[in-house]
């Protein structure tokens, strides 16, 4: 993943919707640092940003993609959803830090979601919740997986069908109701239906898959697909 590419990708849905100067006055001064994360800006930046200072380069970087969150928000409020951060390079971190102690009151929401299955105590996105939750508007949630009903009503809304009495135990237990793991059993639902396979039979299929890869719940199913470079 290149580096800033969450920022990368925030950006560009941001600037995609703007004419090609908006973007620059929303910058200020800054625009010609912001290339990195901005290429559609394609401007070299001042020759005080050359390799022999890379912190300042990094600062005028940091300030000048503030500056245009800030500024963009006094038109409207902005929402940025950066999505695994688990993922997230050492300079995509180190920005949502700048970033979130310069918001100050601006009218921007910021949403990171990570699983925390893949942090430990070391991890730099730990560091980065760590100095983020000093500041005053930061709040962390923990979202927790679907319950049994709410994962039989999600079943019949999207397959339209009944679960059978006892069905939703299995899939339930194993996928502790991780939405990510719920859509998979719902295209294996899908796909069982055309093949005239049974919904049982499909949760034996997923026990299987489990034993397998001896996982004894999602997040060991998650950690093993990782490891081998299923997903």
């Amino acid at each position: 993943m290149p580096p800033y590419w969450p920022w990368v990708q925030a950006n560009r849905a941001h600037t995609q919707t703007l004419d090609s100067e908006t973007p620059k006055v929303e910058m200020g001064t800054g625009d010609a640092y912001c290339s990195e994360i901005i290429p559609e800006l394609s401007q070299e930046p001042p020759e005080s940003t050359s390799v022999d200072s890379p912190e300042l380069a990094r600062f005028s970087l940091f300030d000048s993609i503030t500056t245009l969150l800030k500024n963009a928000s006094e038109a409207q409020p902005i929402v940025i959803v950066l999505e695994d951060l688990h993922w997230a390079d050492n300079s995509t971190l180190l920005l949502l830090g700048f970033i979130g102690q310069k918001l100050g009151d601006a009218q921007i929401l910021i949403i990171g979601a990570y699983r925390d299955a893949d942090l430990s105590a070391w991890h730099p996105l730990s560091e980065s919740l760590g100095r983020l939750t000093r500041e005053r508007r930061f709040q962390r949630l923990a979202l927790r997986g679907l319950s049994q009903l709410d994962l039989a009503d999600f079943l019949r809304a999207t397959t339209e069908v009944d679960p059978p009495d006892g069905f939703i135990e299995m899939p339930h237990a194993q996928t502790e109701g991780n939405p990510l793991f719920v859509t998979e059993v719902v295209r294996m639902l899908e796909q069982a239906d055309e093949l005239f396979i049974s919904l049982n039979t499909v949760a034996r299929h997923i026990s299987h898959i489990f034993s397998k890869i001896d996982a004894a719940n999602r997040v060991e199913a998650a950690t093993c697909a990782n490891q081998r470079g299923i997903v």
